[in-house]
């Protein structure tokens, strides 16, 4: 299960990178700090995503008391 998240993490970094660096040709764009910024960016928002969806399978459902369990006051 994991080499098909970090597969499919590859491909859209991959992705992403192609698609800033496009961008970045067609707006005609030199600039060597916002080129690292685009860069750093493209590999680290897929990251977070990640993260959030091992994050998410691997909560346990909150522990409820048994109907009934509780005494009236």
């Amino acid at each position: 299960m994991m080499t098909l998240l970090i597969a499919l993490y590859i491909c859209v970094a991959v992705f992403a990178l192609g698609m800033t660096r496009a961008e970045r040709k067609r707006s005609g764009n030199t600039s060597v700090v916002l080129a690292g910024a685009s860069l750093a960016a493209c590999v680290a928002w897929p990251v977070t995503v990640l993260v959030m969806i091992v994050a998410i399978q691997r909560q346990r459902p909150a522990r409820t008391a048994p109907q009934g369990s509780a005494q009236p006051a």
